[in-house]
């Protein structure tokens, strides 16, 4: 029961980690900070899940050990109460934060989709211009004619 109570507290330590980190990806994100920190976050946030993956295998292999499916079983048959109650807090709590880190991660997504979208309609936009439009203003105003509003364009895709 100690070497779960201790993988349940690496996992509490890596999860609060992770949700640190999500926090900070949203505020790189939502901010006026470079890409290059948000994508220092994202492999920050891979390490910490590869971290709390190995750590949530060790549990695994521990139950499997004990003869056990899960940690509810495990503390079925526990008799020590205090250590029972132990891991259910500790359980609870590492619920209560992965809870949190997904909320955080959801909102992140969401602004990174966001962002994407609006990269692909400045690219469509940009595709869209053509180099006639540019020029042909410029040819419209030099032969004396007035400028059409379709021989204004704000891209030229030549650029």
């Amino acid at each position: 029961m100690d070497e779960i109570i201790g993988l349940l507290r690496q996992e509490i330590a890596i999860a609060e980690e992770l949700e640190a980190l999500l926090e900070q990806e949203n505020k790189s994100l939502t901010g006026t900070s470079s890409g290059v920190e948000a994508v220092r976050f994202a492999g920050e946030i891979d390490g910490a899940l590869r971290r709390f993956r190995k750590v949530r295998t060790a549990e695994t292999a521990c139950c499997v050990k004990l003869g056990v499916k899960n940690l509810q079983e495990v503390l079925e048959r526990t008799s020590d109460r205090t250590k029972t109650q132990e891991v259910q807090s500790l359980s609870d709590a590492l619920r209560g934060i992965l809870k949190r880190a997904r909320e955080i991660g959801a909102r992140n997504r969401g602004l990174v989709e966001r962002s994407m979208q609006y990269t692909e309609f400045n690219l469509n936009v940009m595709r869209q211009a053509t180099a006639e439009g540019t020029y042909a203003r410029e040819a419209a105003e030099a032969s004396g004619m007035k400028p059409t509003v379709e021989s204004r364009m704000l891209f030229d895709k030549d650029i």
